[in-house]
Order: structure tokens, then C-alpha cells, then sequence
């Protein structure tokens, strides 16, 4: 017989704040719209999603790739906030989505993030994030200009604020 692993508080209240999310979720299902009910499940992803962080917080040793997705996430939205303030722009014209797809780019590879949570500010589902990072990563290996340019800068303001950058 194994010995049951004993959860810590932090887990255990975020664990229930989930359930009771989702109980409140399925209670009202038949009153809600179907936008309020993707409002409500694009906020049970992004409590899961800092439960995930908050815990390699607390154990950086479990994830040793990306050991401090939300100050890097930060830095990254800072960067974007100052640098090229239209990436949150939903525009299709050709530098904002340059700058979205980049800010994508940026957040899967520094990040412990999912999909999901990185489209959130962007109103996008992981399809569309996969195709943003992968578009960037061909462009990059073609060397296209302006995404060399903007992928340089930001690495670059990133290990100016101290930030040490993994090449995978």
C-alpha cells in the first residue's frame, strides 16, 4: 500500500475555487449566452493557468525549460506595451499582425503558458497562436527582415532588464 501525498493549502483552495467555478458554470448553463459562457471558461483556463504558474513558483525544479513564465510574461508585455503599442490591435494590416504574431512567438517560447492563455488578450484559440509562432519561425528561417529586426530588439531589451534567454 502507497502512502497518499499530502496536498499543500495553497493547491488545495485553488482546487476547490476551480470546482466551485465549474459547479456555479454548469448550475446557470441553461440561463447563459453562449459568449458568457465562453467569458466564463476562458476565466476557469486562466485560474488554472496561474495555479500552473503559481506552483512552478513555488517549485522552479519541476520546470527547469521555463522557470519564471510570469515574470518573464510580464517583461514580454512590457516590452510590446512600449515598443510597438498596435500588437493588441485587430487589424489585419501588415506590421500590427507582424507585431501580434511576434508577441505570440515571445510568450510560447519564454513562457509555460498554454495556447489559450496567450490568445486570451487577442480574443484568439490556440489554432490561431500555433499558426502565429509557426509563421514566425518560418519567417525567421528565411531571414525576413522585419522579423529578425523585431525578434532581435526584443531579446535584446530582455537581457537588458536581466533576462537570460534559452536558444532550443
Amino acid at each position: 500500500m502507497g502512502t497518499k501525498k499530502k496536498k499543500l493549502p495553497q493547491l488545495i483552495d485553488a482546487e476547490a475555487h476551480l470546482i466551485k467555478c465549474s459547479e456555479y458554470a454548469l448550475k446557470g448553463i441553461n440561463e447563459l449566452k453562449l459568449s458568457e459562457f465562453n467569458d466564463l471558461v476562458n476565466r476557469v483556463y486562466l485560474a488554472k493557468d496561474i495555479l500552473i504558474d503559481k506552483f512552478r513558483e513555488l517549485y522552479p525544479d519541476k520546470n527547469p525549460r521555463k522557470p519564471h513564465s510570469a515574470e518573464y510574461a510580464d517583461e514580454i508585455k512590457e516590452i510590446f506595451n512600449e515598443y510597438y503599442p498596435t500588437f493588441r490591435s485587430v487589424t489585419r494590416e501588415e506590421p500590427h499582425v507582424q507585431y501580434r504574431h511576434c508577441y505570440c512567438y515571445f510568450m510560447r517560447k519564454y513562457t509555460s503558458y498554454t495556447l489559450k492563455r496567450v490568445g486570451l488578450p487577442f480574443g484568439h484559440d490556440h489554432t490561431t497562436i500555433i499558426n502565429a509562432v509557426r509563421n514566425v519561425e518560418k519567417e525567421l528561417d528565411t531571414d525576413n527582415t522585419k522579423f529578425v529586426e523585431i525578434v532581435d530588439f526584443v531579446n535584446k531589451k530582455l537581457i537588458e532588464k536581466g533576462k537570460k534567454l534559452n536558444h532550443e
